[in-house]
């Protein structure tokens, strides 16, 4: 198929099409009388780099932050949209394996299914090529502590 990108219209041989049957061979397929359309959908791209899990101190939930700690590496994006891609978010959520306190304990990135697409909750793309992708996840392992409260939290809620 052959397509020109500056106005977004494919086309393409019909090939490869076969007929069958006791008459087959009185006919001839000569191509369609309609034209064919197809959707092209966005491509999956993941962060791979620039992002650290904070810790936090325990509040008996398994909720995380997710913070940018530099440029945002994406993987997927084609060669030719390189320069006009770019992950524009700053923060997102996720959750840690557990709620109680440990160390380096892993983060899962949340994700929200939307239009048939799970996408990276809170990731922004920008850029003249953002819209033919989306943020399908973080591909580079994340983990925080979650350390005890401090007395002081703790005589707090005793009094209250």
């Amino acid at each position: 198929y052959q397509c020109d990108w500056s106005s977004d219209v494919c086309s393409s041989d019909l090939s490869g099409v076969v007929l069958s049957g006791i008459s087959a061979g009185n006919y001839y397929v000569a191509g369609t009388s309609q034209a064919l359309k197809a959707s092209i959908t966005p491509a999956p791209v993941y962060v791979t780099a620039g992002l650290t899990a904070n810790n936090k101190q325990y509040d008996s939930t398994v909720a995380a932050t997710i913070s940018a700690t530099g440029t945002q590496v994406l993987s997927g994006v084609y060669s030719i949209d390189s320069a006009n891609v770019a992950v524009t978010s700053g923060s997102y959520t996720g959750q840690f394996s557990q709620a109680n306190v440990g160390n380096n304990l892993s983060i899962t990135p949340v994700t929200t299914a939307s239009g048939g697409v799970t996408a990276l909750t809170g990731a922004t793309l920008s850029g003249a090529a953002a819209g033919n992708y989306y943020v399908a996840g973080i591909q580079q392992p994340l983990a925080a502590n979650i350390t005890p409260r401090s007395e002081e939290h703790t005589s707090e809620l005793q009094s209250h």
